[in-house]
């Protein structure tokens, strides 16, 4: 029986994704990190220079990241979904680019953006963010099909059905060890790499002999979500407990959120907020959890300046430790020949030995209001913003994250 003309009529809602291309080992590469960006930072533009273009792929030499993104563009998706209603429709994940020099504006589009950051969006409810990691319509098919029974947590189908079900021709792989090697085995990994489902399976024979032709797959189907969540709820309650006085609500708070964001990105913010915990606590972790103020805090800061202030210097690094991070401060005022930065570079290097070696400070350090304006402020709440003359300073000490470091130079209209 021929595909085109084979019908099965599911139970359940079920949904397919097509591509109007095919797309390349580099779309898929820069689709998922369009995905992650999203995620992380709940932004609909992306920002690239043409060298973290060809980093991030690997273009042939004959195709340049201009020609690659005239393509990329124009590849949109469609689906169709069946459930009590049937709905049909496309999207693109770019509404275009915009080039200014080497520097690539990436737009994306509102339906692909919603799809990652919108809860309510109707697509949110057919699993289409899982569906679009997912590096062919082989899988996303499969992966449908499967989460439809995680609660009865198995399901018989036979090979006729299977094919039809994750689009491939009735008359390829007619061999069932060809179909499990090069379909099966690596649909179901890559399933596993991007969900919760753990699947295993059982091949189904006439007559169960062992040299009987194979005439169908039992899945077996094991949702891991909640297992997942408990962990990593734990997780982030280990870190905030002592820091709490409503443990349960923010409890309740941090589980309603890892249930729509990362992992990563709740455990970034968290630890921000243990880091920069401002007078409350609890409503820091709230905030930098809402706000992603890990990703945006610092820049913010930065970003209120910029009218009258040109950045010289701006530096995100993981660092072994505050130490590591005043040696960094250092450093960068050395490079700059300023005169109101040559006041501060002696002090400040006599401060941090004298901090490094566990030394009592003279009094006549902690009077100085390089003392109380940096080092002070860094050292109490791992931050500071310094200004004198010309010049503003800020830092950010991270721990464990990214840490921060921006200089700014006033700049002076010409008349």
């Amino acid at each position: 029986m021929n595909n085109a003309n084979y019908k099965i009529f599911f139970p359940f809602s079920y949904i397919k994704l097509f591509y109007n291309r095919k797309f390349s080992k580099n779309d898929i590469i820069l689709k998922n990190y369009i995905i992650k960006q999203i995620i992380t930072n709940q932004e609909k533009e992306i920002t690239l220079t043409q060298k973290e273009i060809n980093k991030i792929l690997k273009l042939n030499t004959y195709e340049t990241v201009d020609e690659f993104m005239d393509k990329f563009k124009i590849k949109h998706y469609t689906f169709h979904i069946e459930t009590d209603n049937t709905y049909d429709g496309f999207f693109n994940i770019l509404d275009g680019f915009i080039k200014t020099n080497d520097v690539y504006k990436l737009i994306i589009s509102s339906t692909f953006f919603d799809i990652f950051t919108n809860p309510t969006t109707e697509l949110k409810e057919y699993k289409l963010d899982t569906l679009l990691k997912f590096s062919n319509t082989n899988i996303s098919s499969l992966y449908s099909f499967l989460q439809n029974f995680t609660k009865d947590g198995k399901v018989r189908v036979n090979l006729q059905q299977l094919k039809y079900i994750m689009d491939i021709e009735e008359n390829k792989y007619t061999r069932f060890f060809d179909f499990e090697k090069l379909i099966l085995k690596p649909c179901i990994n890559e399933i596993e790499k991007y969900t919760n489902l753990k699947i295993t399976y059982s091949k189904l024979k006439q007559n169960n002999k062992r040299n009987e032709k194979v005439m169908g797959i039992l899945f077996n189907i094991k949702d891991l979500t909640s297992e997942i969540l408990d962990r990593r709820i734990n997780k982030i309650g280990e870190l905030i407990k002592v820091h709490c006085k409503n443990y349960d609500i923010i409890l309740k708070f941090i589980k309603k959120e890892l249930e729509e964001k990362t992992f990563s990105y709740i455990f970034e913010n968290t630890q921000y907020a243990l880091m920069h915990p401002k007078n409350n606590f609890e409503l820091s972790l709230i905030s930098a959890i809402k706000y992603n103020s890990y990703k945006n805090e610092f820049n913010k800061k930065v970003q209120s300046y910029l009218n009258t202030y040109k950045i010289i210097t701006y530096e995100t690094l993981l660092l072994n430790n505050k130490t590591d991070f005043y040696n960094l401060f250092i450093k960068e005022l050395g490079k700059y020949d300023i005169k109101q930065l040559s006041k501060i570079i002696p002090f400040l290097k006599q401060l941090f030995d004298l901090y490094d070696y566990s030394i009592t400070l003279p009094s006549s350090i902690k009077e100085n209001r390089f003392y109380n304006e940096i080092f002070l402020s860094l050292d109490k709440k791992n931050e500071f913003i310094f200004k004198e003359g010309d010049v503003i300073i800020l830092g950010e000490y991270n721990g464990i994250l990214n840490s921060n470091f921006c200089i700014l130079l006033k700049i002076y209209s010409q008349s």
